[in-house]
């Protein structure tokens, strides 16, 4: 599933119906949504949302119903996303976990923290354990991209599945034509052009050093065999991509999460037939009930 393909939200996809707060960080205004943080217990984990490419916070608005009542989570927009304003200081993908950090601590946030990331945010997600370890008790990762992608999957994607091209350039191609429409807004254009000379162009280097995850909840859902879209259909004619491209890149994706979670006693890897990847949008009951579980799970280790 190319599902970059679905990065076409760029009027504001997702709009907010949870009250909207504001907060400078380095002189810029980060807007963010949150749900009983002041009645929240000390020992209570806060969830904390991170969406994908270019999404707005209010992506995640039809979730939250489905979750236990008197839960606390916060989402926001990066900066130049949504309501947030842009800030050019920002350079890469640890940049945007510090940053994550900074706003929990000013507003007062503590940890722990369960961290759900969709797409682009689960590499984010991945980022901010990393620097910010003992303050996570948990993690859901839905359909999220693959930051563990070497060279050598993309290679054995190509062979595979006998197609020209593996993800990675595919994907390069399709920001590309995203990038060449000039009514995108300078903050979603920084974004994309982070994502491609950070992330793409040297296979998710950042990522290659990264301790181990400790041992705590965690799940993975990953989209299998989602229904054709048309302008997939369309930009796989064009780009001369045959039928088993997305299985066989399925495959590999997979592997590799197998290989993130090898050391967590409580993970898991949920692959859900026949959805898209907005999955929390075409089901959001199913996936806040992976997020409860891990919620649970984290409060049964305290």
């Amino acid at each position: 599933m190319l599902y970059f393909l679905l990065l076409t939200t760029f009027s504001g996809f997702g709009q907010n119906s949870t009250k909207t707060e504001f907060i400078a960080i380095n002189g810029k205004n980060t807007a963010y949504s949150s749900s009983n943080l002041l009645t929240r217990k000390p020992e209570e984990p806060l969830l904390v949302f991170e969406s994908g490419a270019v999404t707005p916070k209010g992506n995640w608005d039809t979730l939250f119903k489905y979750l236990p009542k008197g839960i606390s989570w916060i989402t926001y927009d990066r900066p130049g996303i949504g309501q947030s304003q842009e800030d050019t200081t920002i350079k890469n993908d640890m940049d945007i976990a510090k940053h994550l950090h900074t706003l929990l601590q000013s507003i007062k946030a503590v940890p722990p923290y369960i961290l759900i990331g969709h797409s682009y945010g689960g590499p984010l997600i991945r980022m901010f354990i990393a620097l910010y370890a003992s303050e996570v008790s948990g993690l859901v990762f839905i359909d999220p991209t693959d930051f563990m992608w070497t060279r050598q999957n993309e290679q054995s994607l190509k062979q595979v599945s006998n197609n020209p091209m593996g993800w990675v350039e595919i994907s390069e191609k399709l920001f590309a034509t995203t990038l060449s429409n000039n009514s995108i807004p300078s903050g979603y254009r920084s974004e994309l052009n982070r994502i491609v000379s950070q992330d793409f162009s040297e296979y998710f280097i950042d990522y290659r050093s990264l301790p181990l995850l400790p041992n705590i909840p965690l799940t993975v859902f990953i989209a299998y065999n989602s229904p054709s879209d048309p302008k997939e259909v369309a930009m796989m004619k064009q780009f001369n991509i045959n039928s088993s491209f997305d299985a066989e890149l399925a495959k590999l994706r997979i592997n590799n999460y197998l290989k993130l979670i090898e050391n967590c006693s409580n993970g898991s890897i949920i692959c859900l037939p026949k959805f898209t990847h907005f999955m929390h949008l075409q089901d959001p009951k199913i996936i806040a009930s992976g997020i409860e579980t891990v919620y649970n799970a984290s409060l049964k280790d305290k």
